[in-house]
């Protein structure tokens, strides 16, 4: 039998998938190729803007959550505010790199993500596909190896934890969307300073501002503790020597419909470490442009509509380099 939290998530990817039609004709879009790692077959798509191809670009590895895919971002029309990236990517010059995870053990496609308690996440090594992935975009498509960056939604938010957690030598910085800290991580920690970008939701019903279980305590006992939001804040505050006391701002409430504004925590240092806190906003992304319909945020709960998501990580991201 199916739990609550099983038909919540078939309900949600219903939602997206009847309103996403055909890959778009884009030039520049590589997509579905494969890539064999561990001898599984692996696949992902690759955007690279025309007329970059033969200069260093950075490169922004976007991951999907649990029982997503690459088409977030590269479908043609897609509501999901992922979509932003194709033209951010056209203004700016960056490479888009897309993977796709494995079949978990409840059936959906996802990540090895530090959530050592889960018992729905793969046993895959992503860690070691994601690495080998961005070594060979470094090698054949010319991006910058200076200017690597990683970011995700949920499942990928925390797999992008991963990544900063244990790929330091490539992560130059990282912004995990709707995701906290696991409770109880398998994950190791380097001793490199990582700049990285929260962004929550405090109304978040499956990752919860205040930590806990993953969605319901009946699900979540399988899907994981996490740590609060301010509790990963501040164990990446400490970690990146960042400043102790945040500079604090707030966006302009663009859509006092939505009921949610958002604010801005950012601790200052040669690694900062960024919150943006969207008060009342659930377990979406939030966006200008790219607004989800009425079923899925009856599951997700509010998406605030102040700020683009994508437009903020690229400007944490943008003048952040590898540090050696």
């Amino acid at each position: 039998m199916r739990t609550f939290f099983q038909v919540q998530i078939f309900v949600l990817l219903f939602c997206l998938l009847i309103s996403l039609p055909a890959l778009a004709k884009r030039d520049g879009l590589h997509a579905d190729q494969i890539f064999i790692h561990d001898g599984v077959e692996r696949l992902y798509d690759l955007y690279v803007p025309p007329g970059y191809e033969k200069t260093r670009m950075p490169l922004v590895v976007i991951l999907h959550g649990h029982g997503g895919n690459a088409q977030m971002v590269t479908r043609k029309r897609n509501p999901s505010p992922y979509k932003a990236w194709l033209d951010i990517a056209d203004r700016e010059g960056l490479i888009l790199l897309l993977p796709v995870g494995v079949k978990s053990p409840d059936g959906w496609r996802g990540w090895n993500d530090c959530r050592g308690d889960s018992k729905v996440l793969p046993s895959t090594d992503d860690v070691g596909f994601l690495r080998s992935l961005i070594h060979m975009t470094i090698r054949q498509k010319h991006a910058d190896p200076a200017r690597v960056y990683v970011t995700g939604t949920s499942n990928g938010a925390f797999m992008t934890l991963r990544m900063a957690l244990e790929a330091q030598d490539l992560v130059a910085a990282a912004a995990p969307v709707v995701a906290a800290m696991a409770g109880k991580s398998e994950c190791m920690a380097g001793s490199k300073k990582v700049p990285i970008l929260f962004m929550d939701g405090t109304a978040d019903p499956l990752v919860h501002y205040e930590g806990g279980y993953v969605g319901s305590k009946k699900d979540g006992q399988k899907r994981g503790l996490t740590l609060s939001i301010p509790d990963s804040v501040a164990w990446w505050v400490r970690h990146n020597g960042a400043a102790s006391k945040p500079v604090f701002s707030k966006f302009p409430d663009k859509d006092p419909d939505d009921d949610s504004t958002v604010e801005k925590y950012v601790y200052g240092g040669k690694a900062p470490v960024v919150l943006i806190k969207m008060i009342g906003a659930g377990h979406t992304e939030p966006s200008l442009r790219w607004h989800y319909g009425w079923l899925y945020t009856m599951i997700v709960k509010k998406q605030n509509k102040d700020i683009e998501m994508a437009e903020e990580v690229w400007s944490f991201f943008r003048d952040k380099r590898l540090q050696k």
